[in-house]
């Protein structure tokens, strides 16, 4: 499975995810991809939730 994010070199000026981590098979790249398409002074945010909340 391909794990680029098919986005331009910084696009977005705010990431964020709940409870994908556990997805991620190379978070370590994957979190590369995050910062190579945000934005200078951008916003990310890796987040996680109970499932009671959810």
């Amino acid at each position: 499975m391909d794990e680029r994010i098919h986005f331009y070199e910084k696009r977005f000026d705010k990431i964020f995810t709940v409870n994908t981590i556990y997805f991620w098979k190379n978070p370590k790249f994957f979190l590369s991809e995050i910062y190579r398409v945000l934005k200078f002074n951008g916003e990310f945010a890796l987040t996680f939730a109970k499932k009671e909340f959810m």
